[in-house]
């Protein structure tokens, strides 16, 4: 039996969109409602944040291993530069949006 990969993919964000609803809803419906909110937020982002480490490092010792192999050595640097840029935008999406916050 053959899976096919989209409607996989669409059943499980279906199904984290749900999971993540309910949960911002119980969470909204209790007396903390915005501190438990809050919390539920930067839970979702500590597990975004350490699911995106390992794949961003996963995949670009892959690309550093092929570039290397091919024996581009300038792409190597534009590729680590890459990924850690990626990296770093999910430390620093956040901290700008609670800068902004604090401002207004």
């Amino acid at each position: 039996m053959k899976i096919d990969f989209k409607r996989f993919c669409i059943v499980v964000l279906i199904l984290l969109i749900t999971i993540i609803y309910l949960s911002i809803f119980t969470c909204a419906t209790t007396d903390k409602s915005i501190e438990n909110l809050d919390a539920a937020g930067y839970k979702l982002l500590y597990i975004g944040r350490h699911i995106g480490f390992w794949i961003i490092t996963v995949v670009a010792t892959y690309k550093v291993i092929q570039c290397a192999l091919k024996g581009s050595r300038k792409e190597v640097g534009e590729i680590i530069l890459t990924y850690v840029l990626i990296y770093g935008s999910m430390f620093i999406i956040p901290w700008a949006m609670k800068l902004v916050e604090n401002i207004f």
